[in-house]
């Protein structure tokens, strides 16, 4: 149990991205800050305080939710199904059961650089991923796409198992009509969904046009997730491709970011559409390097994990000893998890 006063109850809640659990089992009241968070895919994401949200469970489902401007009517709600006075007892704080779990948990969660080296001085790597400058050859770009397509017809595979009771046409078929039509559909709809406002990779929003029965097979539900899949399938082929034509430029992560000599130092590169922390439509090229006496003094000049430029360099750190990851941070989402042997 957490006993706060009421004083100190609202001064964790204006301070910190933070849920207070009353009650445990399938019947609990849940209250946290109100935040959004704006981002313009650049500069450091603007987190904005907006009240409190309550959400109430009965039997484990959600039976009420709703954010409050105001602190005492949020207590004011609580008040009809939990005890509130000068004092609050609260079954657990952000999933911890005591405040110094809790305490814990925040001190790594704000680690300093220093800090985080110092943690995981055992390691022997680290790597970090660029979303736009990576650099991928003709052989890299065929095995990328491979997988992709791979992983494509998979997915699509498992929806198509579980919906097939011998009335669709062979997978084989469905699998070469989509893709037809999901090239066709670049062509015809460019006009439609312009780069400008849209970006160059549109062969996604053919699912847009499944439930309106403007495609050739529609009707039940499961073929959206088809034509997303393929649609999908064909935009990342076609970024991988055209990320082959990098490979001529002389820029990249490290010219950006006037780290050269960092360069010399990667061990291997990893190129795909996801990394240890996020999965994307960006192609992600990841580079490791060792983590020696040089790289650390390198690191030791970031503040913490997330002094890193996402988006127009590199970022996403991770340590690695022996081959497996013993630390994932997602730069612009800000959060990192210690990850146990």
């Amino acid at each position: 149990m957490i006993v706060l006063s009421k004083v100190e109850f609202k001064k964790f809640l204006d301070s910190d991205d933070i849920t207070f659990t009353f009650g445990d089992g399938d019947n609990f009241l849940d209250i946290s800050p109100a935040i959004s968070i704006l981002w313009d895919g650049k500069n450091e994401p603007e987190i904005k305080r907006e009240g409190y949200e309550i959400l109430r469970y009965e039997n484990g489902e959600a039976v009420f939710q709703e954010s409050f401007e105001d602190f005492e009517k949020a207590v004011g709600y609580m008040a009809e199904f939990v005890s509130v006075g000068d004092t609050v007892t609260a079954n657990k704080i952000s999933g911890f059961e005591t405040l110094e779990e809790y305490y814990d948990e925040r001190k790594f969660r704000d680690a300093s650089m220093s800090e985080l080296l110092e943690k995981y001085k055992d390691c022997d790597e680290f790597s970090l991923t660029n979303s736009e400058s990576g650099k991928i050859t003709r052989e890299q770009a065929d095995e990328i796409a491979e997988k992709e397509r791979k992983s494509a017809e998979e997915e699509c595979k498992r929806i198509y198992d579980a919906e097939n009771k011998g009335d669709l046409p062979p997978f084989e078929t469905v699998l070469k009509d989509v893709r037809e039509e999901c090239a066709e559909f670049v062509v015809k709809k460019r006009k439609k969904f312009p780069e400008k406002k849209y970006g160059k990779y549109i062969a996604s929003f053919i699912c847009d046009f499944v439930m309106d029965e403007k495609t050739k097979y529609y009707g039940e539900d499961f073929w959206w997730h088809i034509y997303i899949a393929l649609g999908r399938e064909y935009d990342n082929i076609a970024n991988i491709y055209d990320r082959v034509a990098l490979a001529e430029s002389e820029d990249d992560a490290f010219a950006a970011d006037g780290l050269e000599w960092l360069r010399d130092c990667v061990l291997r590169t990893d190129t795909g559409f996801e990394n240890h922390c996020t999965q994307t439509s960006e192609l992600l090229t990841t580079y490791f390097f060792p983590l020696n006496d040089k790289t650390k003094r390198w690191l030791s000049t970031k503040k913490d994990d997330y002094d890193f430029h996402y988006g127009c360099g590199l970022a996403d750190l991770a340590f690695y000893k022996n081959g497996k990851i013993r630390f994932s941070s997602c730069t612009h989402e800000h959060f990192h998890n210690d990850i146990k042997e």
